[in-house]
Protein backbone atom coordinates (compact mmCIF):
# COMPACT_ATOMS: atom_id res chain seq x y z
CA UNK A 1 0.00 0.00 0.00
CA UNK A 2 2.85 2.85 1.17
CA UNK A 3 5.44 0.99 -0.65
CA UNK A 4 7.20 4.70 -1.62
CA UNK A 5 7.68 5.78 1.76
CA UNK A 6 9.55 2.72 2.69
CA UNK A 7 7.70 1.76 5.62
CA UNK A 8 7.45 -1.92 6.57
CA UNK A 9 4.12 -3.60 6.25
CA UNK A 10 2.93 -3.05 9.66
CA UNK A 11 4.12 0.64 9.82
CA UNK A 12 2.44 1.08 6.37
CA UNK A 13 -1.09 -0.64 7.38
CA UNK A 14 -1.10 1.34 10.66
CA UNK A 15 -0.53 4.84 8.82
CA UNK A 16 -2.86 3.95 6.61
CA UNK A 17 -5.16 3.12 9.47
CA UNK A 18 -4.28 6.36 10.76
CA UNK A 19 -5.08 8.49 8.16
CA UNK A 20 -8.47 6.76 6.67
CA UNK A 21 -10.12 6.69 10.59
CA UNK A 22 -9.09 10.34 11.17
CA UNK A 23 -10.66 11.26 7.67
CA UNK A 24 -13.90 9.19 8.75
CA UNK A 25 -14.27 10.20 12.37
CA UNK A 26 -12.95 13.57 13.22
CA UNK A 27 -15.17 16.54 12.80
CA UNK A 28 -12.69 19.26 12.45
CA UNK A 29 -10.81 17.58 9.82
CA UNK A 30 -8.73 19.30 7.13
CA UNK A 31 -10.51 19.30 3.93
CA UNK A 32 -9.56 20.52 0.67
CA UNK A 33 -10.19 24.23 -0.01
CA UNK A 34 -13.32 22.57 -2.69
CA UNK A 35 -15.10 20.85 0.33
CA UNK A 36 -14.72 23.36 2.49
CA UNK A 37 -16.28 25.82 0.33
CA UNK A 38 -19.01 22.62 0.37
CA UNK A 39 -19.31 21.93 3.83
CA UNK A 40 -20.28 25.50 4.62
CA UNK A 41 -23.25 25.61 2.52
CA UNK A 42 -24.20 22.47 4.08
CA UNK A 43 -23.59 24.26 7.39
CA UNK A 44 -25.79 27.32 6.28
CA UNK A 45 -28.33 25.08 5.06
CA UNK A 46 -28.49 22.76 8.11
CA UNK A 47 -28.72 26.08 10.63
CA UNK A 48 -31.80 24.61 12.02
CA UNK A 49 -31.56 22.40 15.29
CA UNK A 50 -34.45 20.18 13.65
CA UNK A 51 -32.55 18.45 11.05
CA UNK A 52 -30.26 15.45 10.85
CA UNK A 53 -26.33 16.62 10.28
CA UNK A 54 -26.02 13.64 8.19
CA UNK A 55 -24.21 15.77 4.64
CA UNK A 56 -21.34 16.01 7.48
CA UNK A 57 -21.08 11.95 7.43
CA UNK A 58 -21.93 11.97 3.71
CA UNK A 59 -18.87 14.40 3.16
CA UNK A 60 -16.74 12.69 5.74
CA UNK A 61 -17.39 9.29 3.83
CA UNK A 62 -16.78 10.69 0.63
CA UNK A 63 -13.18 12.10 1.89
CA UNK A 64 -12.85 8.44 3.30
CA UNK A 65 -13.34 7.13 -0.22
CA UNK A 66 -11.12 9.35 -1.68
CA UNK A 67 -8.34 8.94 0.92
CA UNK A 68 -8.76 5.08 0.24
CA UNK A 69 -8.49 5.61 -3.71
CA UNK A 70 -5.25 7.58 -2.39
CA UNK A 71 -3.66 4.55 -0.49
CA UNK A 72 -4.38 2.18 -3.92
CA UNK A 73 -7.51 0.64 -2.06
CA UNK A 74 -9.72 0.12 -5.09
CA UNK A 75 -11.75 -2.71 -4.23
CA UNK A 76 -13.32 -3.55 -0.42
CA UNK A 77 -11.80 -7.17 -0.76
CA UNK A 78 -8.43 -5.08 -0.30
CA UNK A 79 -9.26 -4.26 2.96
CA UNK A 80 -10.71 -7.42 3.99
CA UNK A 81 -7.81 -9.32 3.16
CA UNK A 82 -5.30 -6.77 4.74
CA UNK A 83 -6.88 -5.48 8.25
CA UNK A 84 -8.72 -7.49 10.51
CA UNK A 85 -12.80 -7.20 10.62
CA UNK A 86 -13.10 -4.53 13.73
CA UNK A 87 -10.53 -2.21 12.03
CA UNK A 88 -12.15 -2.55 8.12
CA UNK A 89 -16.44 -2.35 9.27
CA UNK A 90 -16.54 0.99 9.59
CA UNK A 91 -14.14 1.86 6.36
CA UNK A 92 -16.86 -0.65 4.48
CA UNK A 93 -19.64 0.80 5.77
CA UNK A 94 -18.17 4.42 4.45
CA UNK A 95 -18.25 2.18 0.86
CA UNK A 96 -21.63 1.34 1.26
CA UNK A 97 -23.21 4.83 2.78
CA UNK A 98 -21.45 6.30 -0.91
CA UNK A 99 -22.73 3.91 -3.37
CA UNK A 100 -25.53 5.74 -4.27
CA UNK A 101 -23.45 8.68 -4.91
CA UNK A 102 -20.57 8.08 -5.32
CA UNK A 103 -17.42 10.71 -5.13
Amino acid sequence: LMESTGLNGVCSHTWMVLRLFSTLFDRNSVLLPSKQQTLVKNEKAMSNDDKDPSPTQCHRDRTAIMAMLDEGIYHSIQLQDELPVGVCLPLLEAIRRCRLDPP
